[in-house]
């Protein structure tokens, strides 16, 4: 049971063996993310503590495929205050490989002071509201929260990491490590089921592949009436999600796509419920051709809070670009 608290608030994911899991253990994560890493490196984090942090993060970073049509990664460095000694540029950088960004991690300050995760929170707040990619690159966010105590101020930690969900539309999950404070996790994810817990370090390498597997499965956040502009490898989905809320109480509606596929084919599916709609387990939609671009229309039950969609490629290169909207019933747009 860890006594010290370690707080590693992440978009993303990681894992241990010699600081760095051995290569072919998982698969390399396929989807194109913005990802944050925020460590706790606050004086109650002991040195081998923070350490074993340390090499887990250089574990999470070698399982992803990182590059500007990837993965991106910053990095914040949190007790009192805050740093950020990597950030979404340096993935730019015709110099950045792998190996730099194992190495920056491993000179990460431990910074000691207290433990304001709120303050942490907002910060990764405002790096994804200026630096995140716009939503019309289909880019999902997801933040992981790890920790095994509660940090200075749990009400507002729970108010900002709200704010995060919300308006920057990231997906936090939290693991709760040694003694931890589950109401904190639960109030910090943004799903039940993204709340993970263990009662030691050790523990982690197990929850690596289930919580890796849920981060680059994410959908990304679509905004209604907004071109998005992707492609996609063969055999290989890209998920999508819409707010749908706006639809009238007790009314359905219709989820209508266009697309212009530039480049291979495409199939679309579409679920009210699954998050990760594909062949098999969600409904594909009908195509129909108007002019020279793919129409798609489905209709929507009503109190349908969000609505997912995806798109698989067939062709070795696929590239589109697509609408979506969300119609009520006498087909109007709404949002």
């Amino acid at each position: 049971m860890l006594s010290s608290k370690i707080t590693i608030l992440i978009l993303s994911l990681l894992s241990l063996s010699n600081g760095i899991i051995a290569q072919g253990e998982l698969p390399k994560c396929d989807n194109i993310l913005d990802l944050i890493i925020v460590l706790d490196s606050s004086g109650s984090i002991s040195q081998p503590d923070f350490a074993k942090a340390i090499d887990a993060m250089k574990s999470l970073v070698s399982l992803l495929k990182i590059g500007p049509k990837k993965v991106m990664i910053t990095v914040i460095n949190y007790s009192s205050n805050v740093q950020i000694p990597i950030t979404f540029a340096d993935m730019k950088l015709s110099t950045f490989s792998i190996q730099w960004l194992i190495s920056k991690i491993a000179t990460l300050q431990h910074m000691q002071g207290g433990t304001d995760t709120a303050l942490a929170l907002l910060e990764a707040k405002r790096v994804c509201d200026t630096t995140c990619r716009s939503f019309n690159e289909g880019v999902a966010r997801s933040v992981v929260v790890f920790t095994d105590g509660q940090s200075n101020s749990p009400s507002e930690t729970a108010k900002q990491a709200a704010a995060l969900r919300s308006t920057t539309q990231v997906n936090i999950y939290a693991v709760g490590i040694g003694g931890y404070n589950l109401a904190e996790l639960k109030a910090i994810a943004s799903d039940p089921n993204y709340v993970f817990t263990m009662s030691n370090y050790q523990q982690l390498t197990v929850l690596i592949n289930d919580i890796t597997n849920k981060t680059c499965m994410m959908p990304a956040f679509v905004q209604p009436n907004t071109k998005v502009n992707t492609e996609v490898p063969a055999n290989t989905y890209r998920y999508y999600r819409m707010d749908t809320s706006k639809l009238r109480s007790g009314s359905g509606g219709f989820f209508e796509l266009t697309a212009d596929v530039t480049k291979g084919s495409t199939r679309v599916f579409t679920s009210a419920t699954n998050t990760n709609p594909q062949a098999g387990s969600s409904r594909e939609v009908t195509l129909q051709l108007k002019g020279t671009q793919q129409h798609y229309l489905e209709y929507i039950e009503p109190g349908t809070p969000k609505y997912y969609f995806s798109v698989l490629g067939v062709d070795p290169v696929n590239e589109f670009e697509f609408t979506p909207r969300i119609l009520d019933m006498n087909g109007g747009v709404i949002g």
